[in-house]
């Protein structure tokens, strides 16, 4: 579960001042959740500071039963390399590294045990199985971005930030990315929560929060609409 109450992110850009949040109180607890929106609305704002990579000016942020409006920077490391896996709209892989050793690079960082086994099932899940040990050179768009997708879910996050995700690939890939992450966020019990400007791929989503000038300005759910 997400609690968020009086979020504000203020920027301060030489004689100007941004809010880029403007006051956000929410309590999210769907498992497939959309941020979407106009560019500059604050979604990836938003994002970040759920996902512990930006401090918020004010307010208050509750993950999980963690807060982190207490947090320091070091704490906030600790809560994403714990609890928070990333997606964003350029892949990130190493060139140099095959797609299983890009899977399982972060839990190493982290010095943890890896599962071959459940990041070849996730790899099934993914339809990559048989992608694990070819090089990114040799993936297509859309299959890059799966391995990203596996390389958050293998970490065991219980929360999955995805910012854009499907931003750099065709409408059928897009589509396909979209329907695994929600196939995979019920099989997992993992939360997903991801920005997306492209209305037929937030329609996907179990609640879909619209945001302007940087406030909700509208949350559906299933169906249900209201301010």
């Amino acid at each position: 579960m997400i609690q968020i109450s009086g979020l504000k992110k203020i920027y301060n850009r030489g004689n100007s001042i941004v809010k880029a949040l403007d006051g956000i109180d929410f309590i999210l607890n769907d498992k497939f959740t959309a941020i979407t929106g106009p560019a500059g609305s604050g979604k990836s704002t938003l994002l970040r500071i759920i996902g512990g990579l930006e401090r918020q000016t004010e307010g208050r942020i509750i993950v999980n039963d963690i807060d982190l409006s207490i947090f320091n920077k070091e704490d906030l490391a600790i809560f994403r390399r714990r609890h928070v896996g990333f997606v964003f709209r350029e892949d990130n892989l190493f060139s140099g590294m095959n797609v299983y050793e890009n899977i399982i690079l972060p839990i190493q960082l982290d010095g943890n045990p890896v599962n071959r086994e459940y990041v070849e099932q996730l790899a099934f899940m993914m339809k990559m199985k048989d992608k694990l040990m070819e090089m990114p050179g040799n993936l297509s768009g859309g299959e890059q971005q799966k391995a990203a997708i596996i390389r958050a879910l293998a970490t065991k996050a219980e929360l999955i930030i995805a910012d854009e995700p499907t931003g750099n690939l065709d409408y059928e890939s897009g589509m396909e990315i979209v329907g695994l992450l929600k196939m995979t966020s019920r099989e997992l019990h993992q939360m997903i929560l991801f920005v997306t400007q492209t209305k037929e791929i937030a329609e996907q989503a179990d609640r879909i929060l619209e945001m302007q000038d940087g406030k909700i300005v509208s949350t559906r759910i299933k169906g249900v609409d209201y301010e």
